[in-house]
C-alpha cells in the first residue's frame, strides 16, 4: 500500500505547479503518475478500445483562460486495421451554455510504458493483473464541417491500463483512493478553422490536467467559486440546469432517429427529430416519458429509446 501521506503532499505540490497553467508533457506525467514504481518502455502491443470505452466514470474539463466547462463524450472508437498505433475516434463536447458539437479524429500511440511491478498488491483483484503500465498518445478532433466557427482538438493524450490473466487490456482505477488519481488524460489547444484564436483545453477522470486554481478539493474534484459562473456551480438552477446536466444519454433507435414531444404520451405533438447516436441532457427520468434537453429545446423522449451515458 502506497503512502497516502506522502501522496497528498506530492498532489498539493503538483496544484502549485498546475497553478502556473502550464501544460508540458513532462509536467503533465508528473501530475499523471501516483506512485514510486519504476516502470520502463513497453514493446508489445496493447489494444486500448476497451479502456477508452469505460463510460462509468464522465470526463470533466475546461476550455479557454476562463475554465469554462466542457462535457467530452466518446461515442464511438476503433482500431485502425491495418495501422494498431491509430484509433478512429467519434464523438461530442458540450460547452457550458452551447448547444452539443459533434467531433471525428484519431488517436496515435507515440509511447508506451509498463510498470516494473503492481501498483497495489491490497487490491480485491490483484491476483487478476498481470501487467501494468500506461501510454502516451497525441489526438487530434476535427469538429463538424457545418458548424459556425468550428474547430480542431489538438493535444496529447495518457491512459493508465492493466493486462489481466486473460490477456485483456482494462481501465486501471487501481488507484483511485488516492486523492490525487486521474486517468485519461487530454490536453492541448483547440484551435479554430482560420487559425485566429487558440483556447488552452483539457479534461480527464476525476482530476483536470493544467486546471490552475480550478480545482481546489483535497479529497476530490471540487470547482474554485471563482468560476461558478463558467459551469461550475455545483447547486444550479433550473435554468441552468438547462445549460449544465449531470447525466447525459444517448439517442438509440433502429429507424434512426426519434421525436421529442410537447409532452409525456404518444398523442403529444412532435416539435423536434433526434438522430441515433445523439446525446441529450436528461433533466427528469421520474416515469416512463424522459425530459430531455437538446439544441436549446427540452421536451420528452420515451426511455427505451435513450441509453444512459453517466
Amino acid at each position: 500500500m502506497k503512502l497516502i501521506k506522502v501522496l497528498i503532499l506530492l498532489f498539493l505540490f503538483s496544484c502549485c505547479s498546475n497553478a502556473q497553467n502550464h501544460c508540458k508533457l513532462n509536467d503533465v506525467i508528473d501530475d499523471f503518475l501516483n506512485t514510486e514504481v519504476s516502470y520502463s518502455e513497453d514493446e508489445t502491443s496493447v489494444d486500448l478500445t476497451d479502456v477508452f470505452t469505460n463510460n462509468t466514470v464522465p470526463y470533466i474539463g475546461f476550455i479557454g483562460e476562463s475554465k469554462r466547462k466542457i462535457d467530452f463524450f466518446i461515442t464511438s472508437i476503433k482500431r485502425d486495421t491495418i495501422n494498431k498505433n491509430r484509433y478512429l475516434i467519434k464523438g461530442q463536447t458540450k460547452i457550458y451554455s452551447e448547444s452539443t458539437r459533434d467531433f471525428k479524429g484519431e488517436l496515435l500511440l507515440e509511447k508506451q510504458y509498463k510498470f516494473s511491478e503492481k501498483l497495489d498488491e491490497e487490491v480485491s483483484y490483484s491476483d487478476l493483473i498481470l501487467k501494468q503500465g500506461f501510454s502516451i498518445l497525441t489526438y487530434e478532433l476535427k469538429e463538424d464541417i457545418n458548424l459556425d466557427n468550428r474547430g480542431v482538438f489538438k493535444g496529447e493524450l495518457i491512459v493508465s491500463w492493466y493486462q489481466d490473466t486473460d490477456n485483456n487490456i482494462n481501465y486501471d482505477d487501481t488507484l483511485d483512493y488516492i486523492p490525487s488519481y486521474a486517468n485519461c488524460y487530454f490536453f492541448g489547444s483547440w484551435i479554430n478553422n482560420d487559425k485566429s484564436e487558440k483556447l488552452l483545453t483539457a479534461w480527464s477522470h476525476y482530476r483536470i490536467p493544467c486546471s490552475g486554481d480550478l480545482d481546489i478539493g483535497a479529497s476530490e474534484f471540487s470547482p474554485n467559486p471563482k468560476y461558478y459562473n463558467q459551469g461550475w456551480k455545483p447547486d444550479s438552477s433550473e435554468e441552468e440546469t438547462t445549460n449544465l446536466s449531470d447525466v447525459f444519454a444517448e439517442i438509440v433507435d433502429k429507424d434512426g432517429y426519434v421525436n421529442m414531444r410537447e409532452e409525456n404520451n404518444t398523442t403529444s405533438k412532435i416539435f423536434f427529430q433526434i438522430q441515433s447516436g445523439r446525446l441529450v441532457e436528461v433533466l427528469d427520468q421520474k416515469d416512463e416519458w424522459w425530459l430531455v434537453f437538446y439544441d436549446n429545446k427540452k421536451g420528452y423522449i420515451h426511455k427505451s429509446r435513450l441509453r444512459l451515458i453517466k
